[in-house]
């Protein structure tokens, strides 16, 4: 009986290190739409010119989340913001809707209360890790870990490749990244971005540098110390 209080001890207090409003909203389903969510003292880390993704501490996973501004928001990141606006599901993305706000317009707020002095760092995981369970990385940045090798160009900017180690397929979108320089059949070591989705996938956003190309390595063949030899003959 003691060993089971004790494990549900420390079950109870990894929820709480998890515990926050974002975290809240986006795996614990402590929230419904409309209702609002107030994030105080989050870290901007990711800009569009709709919005940007902030993250709570403690980062890691289901601590992320999007916040949709309206274009022409100044927002940068690494920005301190306190956030208080309506939980949204926005042809199922999960966000904070501050520049429509069609719960209440008017009374959702965003602030820049500062500037943070270190970026989080992003959260390392492999593609099937993430594909397990996708939704609970929404608007985080990821740092997928496997090596990738592009196995179509899509439309709209958008790519797919498979992991190297066990064939896991990602699907990836160019919002900062410039897709025209890459093939079929392109290799890349890592892929690091914002996790997000649209259009009925989810998908990464790679950053600037976040799906740098290198040259495919080339598969090794079986053979046998006689066939060696052969050659030298």
């Amino acid at each position: 009986m003691k060993r089971i209080t004790i494990v549900l001890a420390i079950m109870l207090m990894a929820g709480v290190a998890n515990a926050g409003p974002i975290y809240d909203m986006e795996v614990g389903g402590l929230y419904a739409e409309g209702d609002y969510v107030e994030v105080v003292c989050a870290t901007v880390t990711a800009v569009t010119e709709y919005g940007c993704a902030i993250a709570e501490v403690p980062f890691g996973m289901g601590n992320s989340t999007w916040v949709y501004l309206g274009s022409g928001h100044t927002t940068l990141v690494g920005d301190i913001v306190t956030v208080n606006a309506p939980y949204t599901e926005y042809y199922d993305l999960t966000e904070l809707d501050v520049g429509h706000n069609t719960v209440d317009p008017g009374v959702a707020t965003f602030v820049t209360v500062g500037v943070c002095t270190e970026m989080p760092a992003p959260i390392f995981i492999t593609a099937a890790e993430i594909m397990a369970a996708p939704e609970h990385y929404e608007s985080c940045m990821v740092w997928i870990t496997d090596g990738f090798h592009v196995t179509e160009l899509l439309t709209y900017g958008e790519w797919s490749a498979d992991s190297h180690e066990d064939g896991t397929q990602i699907r990836f979108d160019d919002y900062w990244f410039d897709e025209t320089v890459l093939a079929v059949a392109d290799c890349a070591n890592w892929a690091v971005g914002m996790w997000t989705y649209a259009y009925s996938n989810f998908k990464l956003h790679p950053t600037v540098d976040g799906f740098p190309a290198v040259q495919c390595a080339v598969a090794s063949d079986e053979t046998s110390l006689d066939a060696i030899k052969a050659l030298y003959r």
